[in-house]
């Protein structure tokens, strides 16, 4: 396989696990904070918010980066 594709691939399942590995542990995060589940909930509304907002802002910005720098 090719190296760019593999790093891709794993790039892109680590990108989907962060937002689905705090729901996993949604609970203990409530506990800890000591808040509602519903309001520790919202921790995934804003960073799916956040994700979906700086990912065209970013993307226009180094939109001048040649790829291989700026992956690395």
């Amino acid at each position: 396989m090719n190296k760019r594709v593999y790093l891709l691939t794993v790039v892109s399942f680590v990108v989907g696990m962060v937002e689905l590995i705090i729901g996993g542990i949604l609970d203990l995060i409530a506990e800890d904070l000591d808040v509602s589940l519903g309001k520790a909930g919202f921790l995934i509304t804003i960073f799916s918010l956040v994700f979906a907002i700086a990912a065209p802002i970013l993307l226009t910005m180094t939109a001048h980066i040649e790829r291989k720098r700026l992956t690395i």
